[in-house]
């Protein structure tokens, strides 16, 4: 039996409703925690929709691990690693972590207050010892009880005429970059901070290259959190500015800056940050939210912004590191005197 005309320019609106420009305009509109339901209903819907969040992350674990005041994590393997704070002087290690988030094995128990790790690539690790203000290189290893960690090389103590606090550690070609918060000693017990510099190490021996002053960071309070380093280019969180700044790392030269001043792209209290290709990803301290940004081509425009995320349990944020298609953060960064730390595990939303 043939269509009448009204079937016929039914099915016709149908086919147009159901076409790739409709359904991403119609989807671009929805956010992808709250998408997948209805978009399961046909294979049409399903399709369009994993086109629409591809690239997209969604949770999968939250509060993985139980850590002391730690607020920094690196990519290891096809996981993670938490440098644990420790919850007493020489009681710190690092704790690795599987892809889905399960503990695979706590290394180099004994240290004294590691914050940050970054990793060599050869079974060692430079690992920032935050209260003695030192950077120590260590094997990496599983310790039997009272076992010391072999240090390889030292670099440290910090402090000079000024109390030298180090914030943030990268690895960038040969050469360890060291992100530090200098005091006045004569204005320490006030916590005011009179600069922060970008201190460069050979990564092969530890010896001293070079320093640069970060433009722009003086000033008082809580102004840094991390860094990441991609090719030539070194990012840093100035939570102060509420901006993430581009440095060329080899001679401290300020690109660019993103947010604050006039631009579309905002953030509060911006911590963590970690760049994979044009894609970028910050969490925020105050904003409790994870912003997911193109980078621009050329300098003259700005991010554009692919996905806000908010945070998992709604507590703010630490640092944050990409490995392959997963992303790791750090929360709370913050914690109180009963709250500890622990890492939220994202994905794609499809895989």
């Amino acid at each position: 039996m043939p269509l009448t005309s009204s079937a016929v320019r039914a099915a016709r609106s149908h086919r147009a409703l159901s076409s790739d420009d409709v359904l991403s305009t119609v989807f671009s509109f929805i956010n992808p925690a709250a998408g997948f339901g209805a978009a399961t209903t046909s294979k049409t819907l399903r399709d369009a929709w994993r086109r629409r969040c591809k690239g997209m992350l969604r949770v999968f674990r939250q509060r993985i691990g139980s850590f002391d005041y730690s607020d920094h994590c690196v990519a290891y393997g096809d996981g993670v690693m938490v440098a644990n704070y420790g919850g007493m002087r020489e009681s710190g290690s690092l704790q690795a972590f599987s892809a889905n988030g399960t503990l695979l094995s706590i290394l180099n128990k004994n240290l004294d207050t590691p914050k940050a790790v970054a990793l060599r690539g050869d079974g060692t690790a430079w690992v920032m010892l935050s209260d003695v203000g030192e950077i120590v290189c260590v094997r990496l290893a599983e310790l039997p009880s009272g076992g010391e960690s072999e240090v390889l090389m030292r670099i440290g103590p910090l402090s000079t005429d000024y109390e030298c606090f180090p914030e943030s550690l990268a690895l960038a070609d040969d050469t360890l970059l060291v992100l530090c918060s200098l005091f006045d000693e004569e204005e320490d017990v006030d916590f005011e901070i009179s600069s922060t510099y970008v201190h460069a190490y050979d990564n092969q021996t530890g010896a001293f290259l070079r320093k640069f002053l970060l433009p722009g960071k003086d000033g008082n309070g809580d102004t840094t959190g991390t860094m990441a380093v991609q090719g030539d280019m070194l990012y840093v969180t100035s939570r102060n500015n509420d901006t993430v700044d581009e440095y060329r790392w080899r001679d401290g030269t300020l690109m660019r800056s993103f947010g604050g001043g006039e631009q579309r792209i905002s953030f509060d209290s911006p911590f963590g940050v970690a760049i994979r290709g044009k894609t970028m990803y910050v969490s925020e301290a105050g904003g409790c939210q994870i912003q997911v940004l193109r980078l621009p081509d050329d300098d003259s425009s700005e991010p554009t912004v692919l996905q806000v995320i908010p945070s998992p349990d709604g507590q703010d944020l630490g640092g944050l590191c990409v490995n392959g298609d997963r992303l790791w953060c750090m929360g709370p960064k913050h914690p109180s005197v009963t709250l500890d730390t622990y890492v939220h595990l994202l994905g794609p939303c499809y895989e």
